[in-house]
């Protein structure tokens, strides 16, 4: 079960984080979402968003990232795993 908290949305961040993106929080009038910038990996969370809709709008966004699992720790390998649905 995956609880919607700061604690959460810490570990999802240092998940991508490890992966080779950029998590910054922006505020405007936008949706969350991740682009390539000169060959950098940056996604943008929107500030305005809760807890829930920041980690809802990350975890939606794994499917695209493909992750390397062996830049991730034991922690890390098995949030991802928690994140990604089932098939």
């Amino acid at each position: 079960m995956l609880h919607y908290n700061e604690n959460t949305l810490k570990k999802v961040e240092a998940l991508y984080k490890s992966l080779g993106y950029q998590v910054r929080n922006g505020k405007g009038a936008f949706n969350t979402g991740c682009c390539l910038l000169e060959k950098k990996k940056v996604i943008v969370v929107n500030s305005f968003h809760s807890v829930e809709a920041k980690i809802l709008a990350l975890v939606d966004l794994l499917p695209e990232m493909q992750p390397d699992t062996n830049l991730l720790n034991e922690e890390q390998r098995k949030l991802l795993e928690q994140l990604q649905p089932k098939q």
